[in-house]
């Protein structure tokens, strides 16, 4: 069992049913894995290879799981960098994996402009943005170019269980952050234990993500994601807004659950 399969046999039950929302983005699975291709293969024309370490600073938007499942397929490793997080901490994270890559949005870009000196692994750089702006000192890559230009089928290459899948650093309150080692097999493990203790998850059932995909939220989208579900994301948590959506009308139909931690669940109608 690995995070690849559990994706692609997803796409395969579930092309036509919404599989990401955010802000006025809609995606199907068949329209994510197209473009969750397409990035898995541009990274691996430029180089990157299973288990090299990409670092992973935005906040939450639907690049974010498209890096996250192209890297999976791939056996890239992600090191997600909390957006809360200063300068001096995803200096500190990138240096200490190793990473060779860091994918950000734009509005890092004078953070990591500021830290680029002292990046001891980083060569390349890519930009989730509206366009990247002239003044481009970091000579980064454009995300979307990236994936324009690059091809929609299946990337190569086999997921084994053990193989490497994501760098999850901790707070480091007794010391320096340490990087945990989560395998393939050890993803896949944790989405199916949170489908059956969430459960029933249907196809009718859409999880709104409120706190950063970096950290803990970012566990909950593949569980749902297996199930047929949707996944709706928010960059920044609005405590008027949140409780707008949390007391929207849910189907009789559709089980629902009380929030934990950084999800709630309803209808996909709540959330359209």
């Amino acid at each position: 069992m690995n995070v690849k399969y559990l994706i692609n046999r997803a796409v395969e039950q579930y092309p036509e049913r919404m599989a990401l929302i955010y802000r006025n983005t809609r995606r199907t699975f068949s329209e994510l894995n197209s473009r969750v291709n397409r990035l898995a293969n541009g990274l691996l024309e430029m180089g990157i290879k299973k288990g090299d370490r990409v670092g992973m600073l935005l906040k939450n938007c639907c690049e974010f799981i498209e890096i996250d499942f192209a890297l999976s397929k791939t056996g890239i490793v992600r090191v997600p960098l909390n957006a809360r997080l200063t300068g001096k901490d995803h200096e500190y994270t990138l240096n200490d994996s190793g990473s060779d890559t860091l994918i950000f949005g734009e509005e890092f870009g004078e953070t990591v402009q500021a830290i680029k000196p002292r990046l001891k692994t980083v060569k390349r750089f890519i930009q989730v943005s509206e366009g990247l702006h002239k003044d481009n000192p970091l000579k980064a890559i454009d995300f979307e170019d990236l994936i324009k230009k690059s091809a929609p089928e299946e990337p190569p290459g086999e997921m084994e269980e053990e193989d490497l899948h994501t760098l999850f650093y901790t707070s480091g309150t007794t010391g320096k952050p340490k990087g945990a080692m989560l395998t393939q097999k050890s993803w896949a493990n944790v989405a199916i234990n949170l489908v059956l203790d969430y459960g029933p998850v249907t196809e009718k059932d859409v999880i709104l993500n409120t706190q950063p995909l970096s950290h803990g939220a970012g566990f909950f989208v593949l569980p749902f994601f297996i199930r047929g579900a949707t996944t709706s994301s928010s960059p920044s948590l609005s405590p008027p807004s949140f409780s707008k959506r949390s007391s929207a009308r849910r189907s009789p139909s559709s089980s629902s659950c009380r929030p934990r931690s950084s999800t709630d669940r309803f209808t996909r109608e709540d959330a359209i």
